[in-house]
């Protein structure tokens, strides 16, 4: 969490590239990711130009730690105080979140009641989405989410790893 990512709140829904990785190598798979907020409900899609390497058994909305041993996006929420919540989404739609105190210091799983996922695997590309009742967030409790610090990352291709990183994208780091 380094940075506040574009969030869209208007009709016109900016979809954002992923130029290089977090060591500044060009990213190979064309990823893009955006982010909503409207009417209480936050989105996060996610698009990688590769195929899939994730476990094809999981289904979408399947609770699953772990998903970040293969492809996998993630959406990170800071609250002003520093605790965060994590989100990762896997291209099958399956979904894990958790609450930290501070950089990866005291984990408790958080099995959001709103969310929503959906995910489309195909030849050489996969696309997943998260949705989310902003009033899930337990991270903030209550705050209003203006206040908050969001940052998407994603790993892809786990055997040869990609790391990407919205805030790198800025020089934010």
């Amino acid at each position: 969490m380094r940075t506040h990512v574009p969030v869209q709140t208007s009709s016109q829904d900016e979809i954002h590239s992923f130029e290089f990785d977090w060591f500044g190598r060009p990213e190979p798979y064309g990823s893009q990711y955006r982010l909503t907020l409207r009417e209480g409900v936050l989105v996060f899609e996610f698009w990688a130009n590769k195929a899939a390497e994730c476990n094809a058994s999981l289904a979408s909305g399947d609770f699953v730690e772990g998903l970040w041993e293969q492809d996998v996006a993630e959406l990170f929420v800071m609250a002003p105080d520093g605790r965060y919540q994590e989100f990762n989404l896997s291209p099958t739609g399956a979904w894990w979140s958790a609450t930290f105190t501070g950089y990866r210091e005291g984990c408790q799983a958080e099995r959001a009641t709103s969310i929503q996922t959906e995910a489309h695997c195909e030849e050489g590309r996969w696309s997943a989405r998260l949705s989310l009742a902003v009033s899930d967030l337990n991270v903030l409790q209550g705050s209003d989410i203006s206040l908050a610090r969001l940052n998407v990352t994603a790993i892809l291709s786990p055997q040869n790893p990609s790391y990407l990183c919205w805030g790198w994208q800025n020089g934010e780091q």
